[in-house]
């Protein structure tokens, strides 16, 4: 069977092929890194910068701009629109390097590096074997969609360090039931929260797994859960609690998530909006939110009103017709997870990169769920640490705005059930007619 000579030429050549795949892994982002402009680009890149400056002028933890808005120059300060660990990272580059974006580039790149060789550990932790593992950092390697993002002033390459750091220490959890893996888990979901607060709700979402893993007891499986819960809200804390001196009310981690709800709840004649002066929004909706901006920057309240403001309009609008927020739900999939965006009279983009990447995106996402069939079949329960991560972050993206790059830093995750569709495809081809081979036989089974 191939699968056996696989597994053996990667049981010997283990440390030369880590060592290979990574340096691979590393060439190809500092690539993208040394090509890319000295200059902070990216979607949120002036916040980000910005805060970054304030930072490190000793102004405190808040964006300073000016909005034209419907032919109106608008000077706002917000202190609570971003979360804190990537303006605090950027603000430590910049300061060690005397504000070079290209070495924020270059630091970006090794991180990715360094979330190859966290999935190669998933992995090798999930497969127990060699092959797969490797046949994981090899996709992780050249997956250049994601990879593209280290030349970006954004959040998602440290973002999904630290969910698949969170899904690694929860996976060991499962494989052998330790309150430390379970802090550790704690500890990096915390992290991604204040990278990018969409797993704020991740932990009653995987509630269900600790009531479902039991080979230490249910008992010890829900003190577990407490201590994940525990560590998790000890790193956001300091935050929560910075934010309720702020605005004088409980903030969930940022003043964004009303305003993002909103955007993706069809305010724009029933499509999504970008921003709330696009056409179609609603004038005493655009003149309510002008009033809030005029006076952000002298009274901080207004950002958390805005917000609390831009939730209620959500809730009104999908309340007033709810198919349509279906029809907006079920065109947000295809644009969260390839970027297709069914709402453009062009969905599919025309630029060779784009293609390419739709195509690799396209190809991980058909043998991931291939993959997921046979470990349910095969009932590796120790799968379900990526797969709860998986199914919460795709579902919470159905309801804000979304676009693509929200979706690219889940697919170090989906790699790994990918390395397992790939793995049964080739056991297939050479005669294998059971996914026996795929995941070493153990207790991590249901």
């Amino acid at each position: 069977m191939p699968l056996r000579g696989l597994e053996s030429f990667a049981e010997q050549h283990r440390r030369f092929l880590v060592c290979a795949l990574l340096v691979l892994t590393a060439a190809f982002g500092l690539r993208w890194a040394l090509r890319a402009s000295d200059c902070a680009i990216g979607w949120d890149a002036s916040d980000y910068d910005d805060i970054a400056e304030n930072l490190l002028a000793g102004n405190g933890f808040v964006y300073d701009g000016v909005a034209n808005l419907r032919g109106e120059d608008v000077a706002f300060r917000l202190r609570g629109h971003r979360p804190p660990i990537y303006p605090l990272f950027l603000a430590a580059v910049y300061k060690l390097t005397d504000h070079s974006v290209r070495a924020v580039y270059t630091v970006q790149a090794l991180i990715h590096c360094i979330t190859a060789y966290a999935v190669y550990l998933l992995a090798l932790m999930l497969f127990r074997k060699q092959a797969p593992a490797f046949l994981s950092l090899s996709l992780f390697s050249i997956h250049f969609p994601l990879q593209i993002f280290v030349t970006l002033v954004g959040t998602e390459i440290l973002f999904a360090l630290f969910l698949v750091l969170h899904v690694l220490f929860l996976a060991r959890w499962i494989k052998k039931p330790e309150y430390r893996a379970v802090a550790m888990s704690g500890l990096f979901l915390g992290l991604a929260t204040l990278t990018r607060p969409t797993t704020f709700l991740l932990p009653l979402f995987i509630l269900p797994l600790f009531v479902t893993v039991r080979s230490s007891g249910l008992r010890r499986s829900l003190a577990a859960y407490v201590v994940l819960l525990v560590a998790s809200t000890a790193v956001i804390s300091p935050w929560m609690v910075r934010q309720y001196s702020t605005f004088g009310k409980f903030v969930p981690v940022t003043t964004g998530g009303g305003i993002t709800l909103w955007e993706g709840a069809g305010p724009a004649a029933g499509q999504t909006a970008k921003s709330w002066v696009e056409p179609g929004v609603p004038d005493q909706t655009v003149e309510a939110f002008l009033h809030m901006f005029r006076v952000s920057g002298d009274a901080y309240s207004a950002e958390s009103e805005m917000d609390s403001f831009a939730r209620k309009e959500a809730l009104r609008i999908v309340r007033g017709d709810p198919a349509n927020y279906v029809r907006l739900a079920l065109v947000k999939a295809p644009k969260f997870w390839l970027g297709v965006d069914l709402e453009s009279a062009s969905p599919f983009r025309a630029a060779r990169r784009d293609i390419l990447g739709l195509v690799m995106n396209s190809v991980l996402l058909v043998s991931a769920v291939l993959g997921a069939v046979v470990l349910w079949k095969r009932k590796a329960v120790a799968f379900l640490a990526p797969a709860c991560a998986l199914l919460y972050m795709g579902f919470l993206h159905i309801f804000p705005y979304c676009l693509h790059r929200y979706g690219l830093p889940l697919y170090p995750l989906v790699i790994v059930f990918s390395a397992a569709g790939i793995v049964w495809a080739i056991q297939r081809v050479g005669g294998g007619g059971s996914d026996g081979g795929i995941v070493a036989t153990g207790q991590d089974v249901m």
